[in-house]
């Protein structure tokens, strides 16, 4: 039997200067336990702003699966409502 090993963090990944990283971050958030997800909402919302068109789309569907609808959108304006979204949620301050 092989021993157990906690899951790296995701914090690094979504702030790595490599456009991929990010974009594999934030794909790999939306299989994440959701308390870990919850836990890094702020930075998702953040990469809603991304230049990479695949980071903007993977943080969105991380999004997505965290809220359990569509509850920002996507497109011009998006962050701003996902930001209101995470703010009711109690992610954001």
């Amino acid at each position: 039997p092989s021993a157990r090993r906690d899951a790296i963090p995701l914090a690094r990944p979504l702030a790595a200067a490599d456009p991929d990283v990010r974009a594999l971050g934030a794909e790999l958030a939306r299989f994440r336990p959701r308390e870990q997800t919850r836990a890094v909402a702020g930075r998702l919302v953040e990469l809603l702003d991304d230049p990479s068109p695949e980071v903007r789309h993977q943080a969105h569907a991380a999004l997505v699966a965290l809220a359990g609808s569509d509850a920002g959108g996507e497109g011009p304006g998006a962050a701003a409502r996902w930001r209101a979204w995470a703010r009711g949620e109690g992610l954001l301050p």
